[in-house]
C-alpha cells in the first residue's frame, strides 16, 4: 500500500520525474549474485553504458542499475526498475566478452541475455541436479561456448564428459590469468588448474575461504575463516601478505587491478590497497607494500553513515569496481566507482573514498 501511494504521488507530479528516471526504493528483493557489463539499455545509437546486473533467484528475475546514468534501469511502465524473468530461480552470473550468462539450476539450464536485457533465450541444457552453484564461459576453437561448473566437489567441462573431482566441495570458481586457467577454492586450498582440468598447482590456505576475488592477471585477495584476508600471486601461486587479523570475518574484498586505468589513491596517498566488506558492516581499505599490510587503514561504518540496520549488513555478496567515461554532476563525479552489494541493500562511493551512498535495499514493510 505505501509503495502503491508513492507511485500514485510520483505519478501526479508530472512528466519531469520520468525524466530523471526516478525509480521506487525497496524494489531490489534478496540478491544473489552481480556482475559488470556493458550495456545499451534504452537502445540508444551509439550509446554504451556500464551496467552492474543483480539476480535474484526468489522473484525469479534480474534487475539492472546503469552506473553511467547512475539510476536503476526503468520498465516500459516508468518509476520501477526493469524486472528480466529469466528461468525460474537466476543465481550465478558470469560474463564472457560482454555477453550475460545466467545458470539456473532449477531449469537446468545457463541463460544468455543480450545488452539491451530483452528476450532472454536458454543457452545450455545442464546435466545436473539443483546443488550446481559455480560456473565460468569461455570459448573454445570452434566459436561455440563452453562451460566449466561445479556441483558438490566435482568441475565438469560442458560440453561433453570431462569431470575432475576436487578434495573437498568447491566453494569459489573463477578465471585465472588472462584466461588460461581455473582458480578453485577447496576445502582451505586454492588451486590452480589448466583448461583440461589437470591440477597443476596448490596454495594451502590453513582457514577456509569467504570471498576470492582476482584481477585476470597476476594477483588475487582471498578473506578467510580466520578473519584475516591474504594477497596471493597468482604465477606461481605463492602468499605475498597478510593483513593483521580484523575486527570481523571479510565477506567480500576488492582489488583496484581487476578495473582498467589508474586506481584512486586511499589512506594518505597509497596506490596500492585492496578493498575489504566486514560482516559486521565496516568497509575498509587496507594499503599494502612489498613489507606486507600497513596498519594506517581507512574505515568508514556503514551503519552509522547510513542509518541503516546492522542486520541488514550482515551478509556482503560482492565489491564490484567499474570505470565511468564521462562522468556527470548527478552522479558521484568519480569515474572510477565502487558497488557494495549485500544480500538486502546496495551503496556506491568513489573507488578508495569513505563517502558511502545508499541506492537501495530490500522493502522490509
Amino acid at each position: 500500500m505505501f509503495l502503491l501511494v508513492n507511485a500514485l504521488l510520483l505519478l501526479a507530479s508530472g512528466s519531469s520525474c520520468l525524466d530523471n528516471r526516478t525509480v521506487l526504493p525497496g524494489q531490489m528483493g534478496q540478491i544473489q549474485d552481480a556482475a559488470v557489463i556493458s550495456c545499451n539499455p534504452y537502445q540508444e545509437n551509439g550509446v554504451q553504458h556500464v551496467c552492474i546486473v543483480f539476480s535474484n533467484p526468489y522473484q525469479g528475475s534480474l534487475k539492472v542499475f546503469d552506473a553511467s546514468d547512475n539510476q536503476f534501469v526503468l520498465a516500459p511502465i516508468a518509476y520501477f526498475p526493469l524486472n528480466i524473468l529469466v528461468g525460474q530461480a537466476p543465481s550465478a552470473l558470469a560474463v564472457y566478452e560482454n555477453q550475460l550468462f545466467v545458470l539456473d539450476p532449477v531449469k537446468k539450464a545457463i541463460f544468455s541475455v543480450s545488452e539491451n536485457f530483452s528476450s532472454p533465450a536458454p543457452q545450455t541444457s545442464l546435466p545436473v541436479d539443483t546443488s550446481a552453484e559455480h560456473f565460468v564461459i569461455g570459448i573454445g576453437a570452434d566459436q561455440k561456448p563452453y562451460t566449466y561448473l561445479t556441483q558438490g566437489r566435482t568441475i565438469s567441462l560442458l560440453p561433453g564428459a570431462i569431470t575432475v573431482e576436487m578434495p573437498q566441495d568447491i566453494t569459489h570458481l573463477q578465471w585465472g590469468p588472462h584466461q588460461k586457467s581455473l582458480l578453485v577454492v577447496s576445502g582451505d586450498s586454492l588451486y590452480a588448474l589448466d583448461l583440461d582440468l589437470h591440477r597443476i598447482q596448490t596454495l594451502p590456505l590453513g582457514s577456509s575461504v569467504r570471498s576470492l576475488s582476482n584481477d585476470g592477471k597476476k594477483l588475487a585477495a582471498l578473506a578467510l575463516s580466520n578473519q584475516t584476508v591474504v594477497l596471493v600471486a597468482l604465477d606461481p601461486l605463492s602468499i605475498l601478505a597478510t593483513t593483521p587479523t580484523l575486527e570481523a570475518n571479510a565477506g567480500a574484498v576488492y582489488l583496484p587491478s581487476s578495473v582498467p586505468g589508474t586506481p584512486n589513491t586511499c589512506c594518505h596517498g597509497s596506490s596500492s590497497w585492496l578493498g575489504i566488506l566486514l560482516v559486521d558492516g565496516k568497509l575498509q581499505y587496507w594499503p599494502y607494500t612489498e613489507n606486507g599490510f600497513s596498519k594506517n587503514k581507512d574505515e568508514v561504518k556503514i551503519a552509522e553513515a547510513t542509518s541503516l540496520s546492522p542486520f541488514v549488513l550482515a551478509n556482503p555478496i560482492k565489491l564490484l569496481g567499474v570505470s565511468i567515461a564521462n562522468p556527470g554532476n548527478h552522479d558521484l563525479g568519480c569515474s572510477r566507482r565502487l558497488f557494495l552489494v549485500y544480500t538486502g541493500a546496495i551503496f556506491h562511493t568513489c573507488e578508495g573514498n569513505t563517502n558511502i551512498q545508499f541506492l537501495d535495499q530490500i522493502d522490509l514493510s
